[in-house]
C-alpha cells in the first residue's frame, strides 16, 4: 500500500460556525481514503481509522453516541451519527461537547 496523509479532523481550528464545512471537507477526504488505499478493509477496521482520525475531542464526542446492535461496526451509521451531532450542535451550543 502506497504511504498517505491521514485525514484528520481540525475541531480546535474552526469556529462552531463554520464546524459543519469542516466536517464536509473531513468526510469527502475520509471517503476518498476508503475508496483510495484502504478499499479493502472492512467496514470494523474503517470505523477504527475513523475513530482515529477525529482525534481526542471526536472520541469524547463519539462516547455520547446510542449505536444500535445492528450498526455496531459500519462506517455509514457512524459517519451520520458524527454528521448529525455537528449539525445538531450548531444549533444547540449548550450540549455541544467540542464547542
Amino acid at each position: 500500500m502506497e504511504s498517505f496523509k491521514p485525514p484528520q479532523m481540525q475541531w480546535d481550528d474552526v469556529f462552531p460556525n463554520y464546524l459543519v464545512s469542516e466536517w464536509i471537507r473531513f468526510e469527502a477526504e475520509v471517503r476518498a481514503v476508503f475508496l483510495g488505499p484502504l478499499e479493502g478493509e472492512s467496514e470494523k477496521a474503517k470505523c477504527g481509522y475513523l475513530l482515529l482520525w477525529v482525534g481526542d475531542k471526536g472520541r469524547a464526542v463519539f462516547q455520547t453516541f446510542k449505536i444500535e446492535e445492528s450498526d455496531k461496526d459500519k462506517i455509514e451509521p457512524l459517519i451520520r451519527k458524527f454528521r448529525d451531532y455537528i449539525s445538531r450542535g450548531l444549533t444547540t451550543l449548550d450540549n455541544c461537547v467540542v464547542c
